[in-house]
């Protein structure tokens, strides 16, 4: 079964959830204000922020916070190199092919070789890959179909096929595919956000997460590498290389003289970029 429960929730609407699920999770009849306290509390900044999840990490109930965190925003992902805090540019980092190298360190394994995605499919065909992969993971049942709205056409293999090639790429953990494994991983996922958000709000300093990545000030950029390693380490015991992002935009210096020129400029850039094929928003 499944539980959703909103741990948060900010100004502008947006949820921070908790997702519970699995076979000891038992449903339990309960009232506000008897067995559940809901409670409001304004939170203005980082440390009204880190001083609220400090409390409830130390609350007897904390594993309210513990699972999977998520923000109800959704950026595409080429546009967050261009995100600003405090107008200072920032840098986004992310764990190196995340859920793949985390079932391998449970099998005491090591992911080596050729990327976890492009060896089942091909480069080519790498990020159809990485969704067939996650598809597979979060199926609590092996399908005889793809997932709807996948098309696997293009790939000339059936989806029997495709399956094969996914274990053959695979071997060291192909009985975790259609075992249900989204919601364990999200927990990992969780664990490391909550202690980089910690330890960025002890060092009063910014952080956005965004699923397994975070975005900081570029100054803090070697801090950020450290702080996802060590939390990775603290989780799992291990190591894992941390990838930098790459820009998507090319970032247009101010103009004293002309700053409606300039936008335009930009935005008609944008227009002709593929990677804003499926946004448009003006960025002043």
């Amino acid at each position: 079964m499944g539980e959703v429960v909103t741990i948060l929730t900010s100004a502008s609407e947006h949820s921070l959830v908790k997702s519970f699920s699995g076979p000891d999770v038992i449903p339990q009849s309960f009232s506000t204000g008897k067995l559940f306290n809901v409670s409001e509390e304004l939170v203005s900044d980082l440390k009204s922020l880190s001083a609220l999840l400090q409390r409830l990490e130390s609350d007897p109930t904390r594993t309210v916070i513990r699972g999977s965190l998520t923000d109800g925003q959704n950026i595409p992902s080429a546009y967050r190199s261009v995100i600003t805090i405090n107008s200072c540019r920032t840098v986004e980092a992310d764990y190196s092919q995340f859920h793949p190298n985390i079932l391998y360190h449970q099998k005491q394994a090591k992911l080596t070789g050729k990327d976890a995605y492009e060896r089942i499919l091909g480069s080519e065909h790498r990020d159809l890959s990485k969704h067939i992969f996650n598809a597979c993971l979060n199926s609590s049942y092996e399908t005889n179909r793809p997932p709807k709205g996948m098309n696997i056409s293009h790939t000339g293999f059936k989806w029997r096929e495709i399956k094969d090639r996914l274990r053959k790429a695979h071997p060291q953990i192909e009985d975790a595919f259609f075992t249900d494994q989204g919601m364990r991983l999200q927990f990992y996922d969780s664990q490391m956000a909550e202690l980089m958000m910690l330890a960025f709000a002890k060092d009063k300093k910014p952080i956005l997460p965004v699923h397994d990545s975070f975005l900081v000030l570029k100054d803090d950029q070697q801090l950020l590498l450290e702080k996802m390693k060590t939390a990775y380490q603290q989780v799992l015991g291990k190591d894992i290389k941390i990838d930098l992002k790459k820009e998507k935009f090319m970032r247009l210096p101010p103009s004293d003289d002309n700053v409606f020129e300039e936008v335009m400029a930009h935005l008609s850039w944008l227009e002709r970029n593929d990677a804003a094929d499926e946004y448009y928003g003006r960025m002043i």
